[in-house]
């Protein structure tokens, strides 16, 4: 009997079982993104999408990621004192359906049900998974675009179904950068496999052609804005972290050597590296229809290598096509090492899970309640004490480093804020008249730029010392003005901000 045979005549789950999973991981999923602690990432993102209601990323406000996510994502919002928590649990959502597709796409594989939900749940186990779905960040909109162009990829055989793939792929790479290796990766196999006339040229037309439609949102304003999106999408991530951790003593993670180090061990928090090394050694064994899925994966780990730093929520481009191919590898495995293997995998998920959630569970402990619902409340706060000065949203906008706790106030963001404090932090290396062409300021430009356009109230409290902020603390520049030009100071009831009102005219 063939592998594919007998891969087919495996009994599968019954229904009930897979639909009691499926809504078990979605209340799940729905749990981890109200009580995850906030990630200091998440501002620029919320902001992005906040401020996307009514304006355009780097024609109106600076975005330091291609800007699919904020274009999509606005309509989510509005609805001030439910947007963070909306915000997250989209993400979510769009994990959830990763987890379905990258099951899909083994069956469609030929792998049986209940190795392919062992693969499934391995993936949804491992901490950078984890991570990105119980956040507001951008990871889980491209992942879900390269899920979908992974399940597409399985037996592409014409122009049409190329052209789908590509569309995805350029989307996702529309959504997040760092997905575009993934893309590039599978475009170089599939224009080798045309030269050895294994496939078709109208079929590596039909990529290029759906990649390039995919890409358009990200072109579209590469032309509209050229010097903002460049710096956004491009510069920056050089310029302005590698200037941050040289300010604050943190050389050591900027090197190249550091990354030997880094990868295995985010790859360790869950079964993901195990399920590596697994597949290196079994590697032989994939079937030929695997082979744009490898490619995708090899796409995927130069994607999360490329940063600098690396962290291990950029592992996500990877960790798709890693557990497509695992779930093959495990149905292709002898009985006794397969059952052996798999219990090895979901053990390790299980740990890496219930280490995540006591982390959650300890910041509720310290806090006192879960982190979305606590943002929800001092935005709230915010907003409530505003009204009581007697201010209105007309009056004015809110400037912070720390949008989160301003989007559910009822009040506007400034959007000089809408990257958070991350480009004030090096924005001196940058001109005055590039700052006011990006909608950005920085610590030499503050006093102008506030003079021009003084905020109706600043918030602060975010942005002191942290493992990344250890000898230059931003939030000062902020206090510092706003007490000398007389703003009053109250003190947040539910956390750490501080709000500073801008005192009534005369």
């Amino acid at each position: 009997m063939s592998v594919a045979a007998r891969f087919r005549s495996t009994d599968p789950m019954p229904a009930w079982a897979g639909l009691t999973l499926w809504s078990a991981l979605a209340l799940w999923l729905a749990v981890l993104a109200l009580m995850s602690p906030v990630s200091h990432d998440e501002n620029q993102y919320v902001a992005a999408v906040w401020l996307a209601q009514h304006s355009l990323p780097f024609i109106d406000f600076l975005y330091l990621q291609t800007p699919l996510q904020p274009l999509l994502f606005n309509v989510l919002v509005g609805h001030p004192g439910q947007d963070f928590i909306v915000l997250r649990l989209a993400n979510a959502v769009c994990g959830l359906l990763v987890l379905m597709l990258v099951h899909a796409t083994q069956r469609r594989l030929d792998v049986p049900d209940r190795t392919a939900w062992v693969a499934t749940l391995a993936l949804a186990g491992c901490t950078s998974f984890l991570f990105d779905v119980s956040v507001a960040r951008n990871d889980v909109l491209p992942a879900l675009l390269l899920a979908a162009a992974t399940w597409l990829i399985v037996d592409a055989r014409t122009p049409l179904r190329w052209a789908a793939v590509g569309v995805a792929l350029g989307l996702a790479a529309s959504s997040k950068i760092s997905f575009g290796f993934a893309g590039a990766t599978v475009g170089g196999w599939l224009l080798f496999e045309t030269l050895v006339r294994r496939r078709r040229w109208s079929e590596f037309l039909g990529y290029g052609v759906g990649g390039i439609a995919g890409l358009l949102p990200a072109l579209y304003f590469w032309h509209a804005a050229p010097a903002a999106f460049m710096f956004g999408v491009m510069t920056f991530g050089t310029e302005g972290v590698f200037d941050w951790y040289r300010q604050n003593g943190l050389d050591g993670r900027l090197t190249q050597a550091a990354k030997l180090w880094q990868a295995p061990w985010y790859l360790a928090q869950g079964p993901a590296l195990a399920a590596l090394l697994l597949l290196v050694w079994r590697r032989r064994t994939l079937p030929k229809r695997a082979a744009p899925i490898a490619m995708l994966l090899i796409g995927g780990i130069i994607g999360a290598l490329a940063p600098t730093p690396i962290w291990k929520q950029y592992f996500m481009p990877a960790l798709i096509p890693l557990f497509v191919l695992t779930g093959l590898v495990l149905a292709g495995l002898p009985a006794p090492h397969a059952r052996r293997a798999k219990w090895l995998l979901l053990a390790m998920a299980a740990v890496a899970t219930i280490g995540f959630a006591v982390s959650a569970i300890i910041d509720i402990r310290r806090t006192g309640a879960p982190a979305a619902l606590r943002t929800t409340a001092e935005a709230q706060w915010i907003g409530q004490s505003l009204r009581a000065a007697g201010y209105s949203p007309a009056d004015g906008k809110i400037a912070s480093f720390t949008p989160l706790v301003v989007i559910d106030s009822g009040f506007d963001l400034d959007p000089r804020f809408a990257t958070g404090v991350f480009v004030f932090r090096s924005g001196n290396l940058r001109s005055d008249a590039e700052l006011a062409a990006f909608h950005a300021i920085s610590s030499r430009t503050l006093d102008a730029a506030f003079a021009a356009a003084p905020p109706l109230a600043i918030v602060t409290g975010y942005e002191h010392r942290s493992p990344i902020n250890r000898q230059r603390f931003p939030d000062e520049a902020l206090n510092d003005w706003a007490a000398r030009h007389g703003y009053r100071q109250l003190q947040s009831p539910v956390d750490s901000a501080v709000l500073w009102l801008r005192p009534a005219p005369q």
